[in-house]
Order: structure tokens, then C-alpha cells, then sequence
């Protein structure tokens, strides 16, 4: 008999309250959506989507049961539209980039308007996750 305490296990994932699903399946519903990326890759993307701004996720929940992203209005002078369609010389960014760029515009928008610029220019690369 072990004299070690019992420590109920904890679970891998939690809730996505602002979503309502938990990790688990998010991951999986990223992965159909993404076939040609890796679980790996997929789980990566899911886990920054869970930190979009607060400001976004009603929107992000529309398009996650939609696919169609709503109008948000515009962050440091660009909106949704531009970046996915690539007007004002953007790279046209996929749906969850939009997402995280769009974060990075609300919490920080030199940093976000610099990353923009050095993208289109080819400065900089982004992993594909993240974009």
C-alpha cells in the first residue's frame, strides 16, 4: 500500500468560455478546416487564438459558425476587409491571422502597424500558425 496521496488527475483542457467548446475539440474543428497543417501546427494556432482581444471574440465566434467575418469597424486605421482582401498594399491574411493581427492593431498598434509594414516589404517572416 502506497502511503503517497491520491492526486486526482487534472484535465488536459479547459472550456473556451468565450467560444463554448473546449481545446480539445477546437483543435480538432482547426485541424478540418487546415488539413494540409500538422496537429502540431493547429494546436499552436488554437492556443493564440484563445488570447484574441476580448474586443474580437463575438466576431470570431460569428465567423467560427458562419465563415463569414463580420464588419468590426477599423483598428489603427485598418479593417477586417483590407487585411483579408489585401487593399492599402496588406498581405491578404487568412481568417485566424486577421484574428491576431487585429489583436496586436488593439493592444499595440505601432508594434501591429510595424509588422504590417515589414510583412508586405518581406522583412520579416511569421510562422504560418501565427498568420
Amino acid at each position: 500500500m502506497s502511503t503517497q496521496p491520491v492526486v486526482p488527475p487534472t484535465p488536459s483542457t479547459g472550456v473556451l468560455t468565450w467560444l463554448g467548446i473546449d481545446i480539445d475539440t477546437f483543435v480538432a474543428d482547426l485541424q478540418k478546416r487546415r488539413p494540409d497543417k500538422s496537429m502540431k501546427l493547429n494546436k499552436a494556432l488554437a492556443e493564440n487564438l484563445l488570447q484574441i482581444h476580448p474586443l474580437l471574440r463575438p466576431a470570431f465566434k460569428q465567423w467560427w459558425e458562419t465563415d463569414e467575418i463580420p464588419d468590426m469597424g477599423s483598428f489603427a486605421g485598418y479593417t477586417a476587409n483590407d487585411l483579408i482582401t489585401g487593399a492599402r498594399g496588406t498581405i491578404k491574411f487568412k481568417p485566424t491571422g486577421l484574428f491576431l493581427m487585429l489583436t496586436t492593431l488593439i493592444t499595440d498598434p505601432d508594434k501591429g502597424k510595424d509588422q504590417l509594414q515589414r510583412l508586405i516589404h518581406g522583412v520579416i517572416h511569421v510562422p504560418e500558425y501565427e498568420w
